[in-house]
């Protein structure tokens, strides 16, 4: 029903329209947002029964790949191209994995290698066992035919060999057990030289406990004879001695042979001379003693050609346990 009122008149106007009719203009709208509503329900039913089929797809395919790798397969990839959740973590335990997998390899090369360095240690015991074995065996055997020098030499050579394979050396030792074994080295070169080669030895009794970088003097001794001596028809010889010099020991090795030219001996401590023909090892020995004692500790080399060399090493003294 509508109303409506005439003022010039004063006449009102009502019109009267049944429902039925109102409503049945609105019925194809109302029809047509209910369906509407329905397929969009519907679509979004479907579209989140496609959605989570895919991300349970998924997880399946993970949890999968998961027990495979539970049952020791860790070569099986889940690398996926999704970007949602289950792709991140597809991806991130690929990742996981795959360092599982470089930590595995580390850790097998890491155990190979440890049983190839046991092997060559074991290897390593056995050789010197063997030559130990044999050089005594052969010293009886001079005993026994009274070759005395010869049986000198040979328990000098299986001392050394012993001394030298004990350890390393970056073991410190008493000075004593140092001199012994240059002492060995000089006795078989005195056989080698026959009478071309004396030696002596002389040590302060106070320092014999000394401890030192293990094999810190035979480079020296050795250069003397090899680099000094041996080239000379007349020979030379070879002293080392051992004093207090304040607080510090100080260690000569001196000889008689050819010496060393002032422009090779300055390139020789420099580190740009050549190995050979010449002294082998000074530098070395000295970054030992900087190493070992720091700056207090030295190597003084004075040569003069056609007289002969004379190398002071110079160390603290102190008592430290070996």
């Amino acid at each position: 029903m509508t109303y409506l009122r005439n003022e010039a008149t004063g006449w009102s106007i009502v019109s009267i329209v049944p429902k039925s009719e109102l409503l049945a203009s609105a019925q194809p709208i109302r029809s047509a947002i209910f369906d509407t509503s329905l397929l969009i329900i519907l679509f979004g039913i479907l579209f989140a029964v496609l959605i989570s089929d895919d991300i349970v797809l998924g997880f399946n395919q993970l949890i999968a790949r998961m027990k495979k790798v539970e049952r020791g397969d860790l070569q099986t990839n889940i690398r996926t191209d999704r970007q949602d959740e289950v792709g991140l973590l597809s991806n991130s335990f690929d990742r996981m994995l795959q360092r599982l997998n470089d930590s595995i390899q580390t850790t097998y090369e890491l155990h190979i290698r440890e049983q190839q360095a046991e092997l060559k240690a074991l290897q390593a015991q056995i050789r010197p066992h063997f030559l130990y074995n044999t050089l005594d065996a052969i010293n009886w055997m001079l005993i026994e035919r009274e070759q005395y020098e010869v049986s000198e030499v040979i328990q000098a050579l299986g001392e050394m060999l012993r001394y030298t394979i004990r350890g390393s050396e970056s073991q410190r030792v008493p000075l004593r057990e140092e001199v012994r074994q240059l002492a060995n080295y000089l006795t078989i070169q005195s056989v080698r030289f026959e009478e071309r080669l004396s030696w002596s030895i002389d040590i302060d009794a106070g320092l014999s406990e000394l401890p030192i970088p293990k094999l810190l003097l035979q480079p020296i001794v050795e250069n003397a004879v090899v680099h000094g001596i041996e080239s000379r028809t007349e020979g030379g010889i070879v002293r080392i001695r051992g004093e207090r010099y304040g607080s510090l020991a100080r260690i000569v090795v001196e000889d008689n042979g050819q010496g060393i030219p002032a422009d090779r001996l300055a390139a020789l401590l420099r580190d740009d001379g050549p190995a050979t023909g010449g002294s082998i090892g000074l530098l070395n020995v000295e970054r030992r003693l900087k190493l070992a004692y720091g700056e207090e500790a030295g190597l003084e080399v004075e040569s003069e050609p056609g007289s002969g060399t004379r190398v002071a090493i110079r160390l603290p003294e102190r008592r430290e346990q070996v």
